[in-house]
């Protein structure tokens, strides 16, 4: 999956709906990334205009407070995905779609470990560049995010002083940016 967002951001497109509906997986074991309905292409464009967000739970920080997205966007989602994959749930979950976009910009997520004590400690440090709230915080590369998911076990483990500075460092946030006007469907 980070391979195919790779590929796509070499080539100046973001996704910018990276979600598990569209992840296929062929016969032979090959993932494909589907669905650029609303892909943000080289030249600017957009594939689609008026965003209608169905799936919440994967947009990036920088999407909710009006920034925009670019390949950073797409990572954090593949990091949403990754939680998932790894627990059986998202990092959030609450009763609305405002307080799960609240928390979404402002919460830190649970330690991978808090929902499956078997998630190897390195992916709660893989998960939290990931997932930082902040685009700089987070990996500026999926080839690079790639390259740790790929080679995982031979990553250095993080002690614990390194894990509980991950669960306790401060959440830095986003400024809000101007909300774009509404445009017509």
């Amino acid at each position: 999956m980070a391979g195919a967002l790779a590929a796509a951001h070499k080539h100046g497109i973001v996704h910018r709906d990276f979600k598990p509906p569209n992840i296929m997986i062929t016969a032979d074991g090959v993932v494909k990334l589907m669905d650029f309905g609303i892909a943000r292409l080289p030249d600017g464009m957009r594939t689609k205009t008026g965003l209608l967000v169905e799936s919440p739970t994967y947009l990036a920080p920088e999407q909710i407070v009006a920034r925009g997205a670019d390949p950073r966007s797409d990572i954090y989602a593949l990091g949403v995905v990754l939680y998932e994959m790894l627990t059986g749930v998202p990092p959030f979950r609450k009763a609305s779609v405002t307080e799960l976009l609240n928390a979404i910009v402002t919460e830190r997520h649970a330690p991978p470990s808090a929902h499956d004590h078997r998630v190897p400690a390195v992916f709660e440090r893989l998960l939290a560049e990931a997932l930082a709230k902040h685009p700089d915080d987070r990996y500026q590369d999926a080839t690079e995010l790639a390259r740790n998911l790929e080679n995982w076990r031979s990553l250095p483990r993080p002690t614990p002083e390194e894990l509980a500075a991950l669960r306790t460092a401060p959440v830095r946030e986003l400024e809000r940016g101007p909300i774009p006007p509404a445009t017509g469907a």
